[in-house]
């Protein structure tokens, strides 16, 4: 009876993360990201491009393309486990 109850469990828990990790975009769309990075670069959001995007448990990551200049950059949150919350983007450059 124990197992049972604990692979229902995991089972249920495996969905909501991935139905999380799913819904990332719909809460942080590239736009609200581009609008949060260009803050933390000192750019306008429409020079800011996202790509290389991915989510890994509550944290995602994406390159930040501004003019020449790329930045590796991640924030924390933003998913369906902390509401839309998210931390302010961290970026680093990336040597091109």
């Amino acid at each position: 009876m124990r197992t049972r109850s604990f692979f229902r469990f995991a089972s249920v828990a495996a969905a909501a993360l991935c139905l999380s990790a799913c819904m990332t975009k719909v809460f942080t769309p590239d736009s609200r990201l581009a609008s949060n990075t260009a803050g933390v670069l000192g750019a306008d959001p429409d020079s800011v491009v996202i790509t290389k995007r991915h989510t890994s448990g509550v944290n995602t990551y994406y390159v930040a393309t501004v003019g020449q200049k790329s930045y590796a950059c991640s924030i924390n949150g933003g998913n369906l486990l902390t509401y839309g919350m998210m931390t302010a983007p961290r970026c680093n450059p990336i040597n091109n």
